[in-house]
């Protein structure tokens, strides 16, 4: 799983995963992205921590998980106060 991501302004910036099988990228965030008819294969959940390393809800919600089936989450400017880091958990 290869994590990226992508400013798209000063307030919201897009991660992506890149998930790879036998040396091959089975499902592409990005590809996923601009492909609006894509059906996913895999589960993804994204988990947010804060400068401390505890896990913080995302802006908006009660969670610090969240769960998708797509492969790509955007984060908002509420979401990183210092900095923050971001794991994905891919699950078929």
């Amino acid at each position: 799983l290869d994590r990226s991501s992508a400013a798209s302004d000063v307030y919201k910036r897009q991660l992506f995963a890149r998930l790879w099988k036998d040396g091959k990228v089975v499902e592409d965030g990005t590809a996923v992205k601009a492909d609006s008819t894509h059906a996913c294969k895999y589960q993804y959940k994204w988990t947010k921590y804060n400068s401390n390393g505890v896990a913080t809800n995302w802006s908006g919600t009660s969670s610090p998980v969240n769960a998708s089936t797509k492969p790509y989450v955007t984060v908002a400017n509420a979401d990183v106060a210092v900095r923050g880091t971001f794991t994905c958990e891919v699950s078929k």
